[in-house]
């Protein structure tokens, strides 16, 4: 899952989220539970328009999601 590029003092600084498809299962499904709508709507209530990193942490935790993450800047 990639979700969004920020700009930070005028360079881009970019985090990707990888899910197995087996996690991804288990991250749409927990959505489901709690939220309402397509993925990408359910996605910003859950995490916030500018998605926030520790509540995405804490749900992946909460619900026994494994990912593994990437960050770029440039």
């Amino acid at each position: 899952m990639t979700y969004g590029v920020s700009q930070f003092g005028g360079g881009d600084f970019e985090k990707n989220y990888y899910l197995n498809k087996e996690n991804s299962k288990k991250f749409v499904a927990a959505l489901k539970k709690e939220y309402r709508g397509s993925l990408d709507k359910m996605i910003e209530a859950a995490f916030g328009r500018t998605f926030n990193d520790p509540d995405f942490y804490k749900f992946c935790k909460k619900h026994g999601v494994e990912y593994s993450s990437s960050t770029r800047s440039g």
